[in-house]
């Protein structure tokens, strides 16, 4: 579904991605860890069209995306829950679901979001800037789903948020996934993500260390020397 081919991405005249190979089939939960700096949010930037690379491909469902501008990025399917949820401070929960909506028959809608998370309809009018952490990664999530994407790029969804709530939002992640959207989930939580992980890249200064789709040949070894003791990200 997902292709990255050598991807090189620069900001300015530093050198962020260094030749970035990765796949992520339909229906997969691929995981990408890194340290902070890795490059990992860049390679979603470069995904979503935020920071087009300056060489190597993008491909996606077969189509060259490599300098396809945002929206048409998102009308062909892939949708991003960004890093620090980004929820519209002035818009009601209803409103920030109803942004990106992208209508398909039998898909997702309102009605199916207030069922996967029934505290947003609870809270449907209240603005973004009056919900908590774990509703507005409710409502970024909740977004993302109205779009009905094959492909959602989910940057750092745990951060900031309590233990409890970090176990109910991946219980509906892998819902999700168990639905059949493909998910590239890019984490510090290691055990969280693994637990799902269909396969695991490991970035470092940009490039990807390490690939595995067995969640057992990540060592202590391997976790100590990438990640890093404790895995602070």
């Amino acid at each position: 579904m997902l292709q990255l081919e050598s991807v090189n991405t620069h900001y300015g005249s530093s050198h962020i991605l260094q030749g970035v190979n990765m796949q992520v089939n339909e229906g997969e939960v691929v995981c990408l860890l890194g340290r902070n700096g890795a490059g990992k949010t860049t390679t979603v930037s470069s995904i979503v069209g935020f920071a087009p690379p300056s060489s190597g491909n993008i491909t996606f469902k077969g189509v060259d995306i490599t300098r396809m501008p945002v929206e048409r990025r998102a009308r062909a399917g892939i949708a991003l829950v960004p890093q620090g949820r980004r929820v519209f401070p002035m818009l009601t929960v209803r409103e920030n679901l109803e942004v990106g909506k992208r209508p398909l028959p039998g898909g997702w809608d309102l009605e199916r979001v207030y069922a996967m998370f029934p505290r947003l309809k609870e809270r449907m009018g209240n603005l973004g800037s009056n919900l908590s952490g774990g509703e507005q990664q409710m409502v970024a999530i909740g977004r993302a789903l109205m779009a009905n994407p094959s492909l959602i790029l989910m940057d750092e969804p745990s951060e900031g948020l309590a233990p409890l709530i970090i176990e109910e939002m991946y219980r509906h992640i892998e819902q999700i996934a168990r639905d059949g959207t493909a998910i590239l989930l890019v984490e510090h939580s290691l055990d969280q993500a693994i637990r799902m992980a269909s396969r695991i890249y490991i970035m470092n200064k940009g490039s990807i260390m390490f690939e595995t789709n067995d969640p057992n040949e990540l060592t202590q070894e391997t976790r100590h020397r990438l990640l890093g003791v404790g895995h602070k990200e």
